[in-house]
């Protein structure tokens, strides 16, 4: 189980989330939202504005369990601050 961020490398935004995939399966299935279903979001938009190509993931922690995993994205959105559109 994985704690994760994405960066848009054009404007520094970041994207806090958790997956208990892959970090690469997760990233797939965002780039499908975004381009193959055209999901509405914060994210899916930024990635069909700024390309996909401009977005890394970065892992930021595991967890043994799923509400381990869900309290530590909590703290990590509030930290980044990564709930206010910038």
């Amino acid at each position: 189980m994985f704690l994760y961020v994405i960066h848009n490398l054009t404007n520094g935004r970041e994207y806090v989330g958790i997956t208990v995939r892959s970090l690469s399966a997760r990233m797939s299935a965002h780039r499908s939202a975004a381009f193959t279903r055209h999901e509405a979001g914060p994210l899916y938009d930024a990635m069909r504005t700024d390309g996909r190509e401009n977005f890394t993931m970065e892992l930021l922690a595991t967890a043994s369990s799923y509400e381990e995993l869900v309290a530590a994205e909590k703290v990590m959105i509030r930290e980044r601050d990564t709930m206010h559109p910038g």
